[in-house]
């Protein structure tokens, strides 16, 4: 009897796991100038942290996979660096190999990136995954071309 509560408390992996793919959407959201929504991401993994996330959106361990996804929130489908840099030349015109000009890499970099995209956010298509990244709060719905 040590006075703890009755709350079921996410294993510490799943705690890990929940708060390093909120900083990967942080990084991203600070990499395209979305200041406030950076910082209300980081408001929630320390009010997750403080409340050992019991109440929290932690994920369960079982369901930790690429298609868990709390409501209204980002997906937890764990995205490189990489990854989230792409996303947003995904919507543009550029080719493959342009994209890769701009990012500084080879076009067959850009290819895998964007074929692990897809595999990750379950599509088949540059707009599918332009559309499932905006959908799970990965890319900001603006419908201008940001690089044109």
């Amino acid at each position: 009897m040590t006075g703890e509560t009755n709350a079921p408390r996410p294993a510490p992996q799943a705690l890990l796991l929940h708060v390093r793919d909120r900083i990967r959407i942080v990084h991203a959201r600070i990499e395209r100038g979305e200041l406030d929504a950076a910082r209300a991401l980081l408001a929630e993994i320390d009010e997750s942290l403080g409340r050992g996330a019991s109440d929290a959106e932690a994920p369960d361990p079982a369901r930790h996979d690429a298609q868990a996804e709390p409501a209204g929130a980002a997906s937890h489908v764990r995205m490189t660096p990489a990854e989230l840099r792409l996303l947003p030349f995904l919507r543009t015109h550029l080719t493959l190999a342009q994209i890769g000009e701009r990012l500084f890499v080879s076009r067959n970099t850009v290819s895998s990136q964007a074929t692990a995209v897809y595999r990750k956010l379950s599509v088949g298509s540059r707009a599918a995954a332009v559309d499932e990244a905006i959908r799970r709060g990965l890319l900001v719905d603006d419908t201008q071309d940001p690089f044109a």
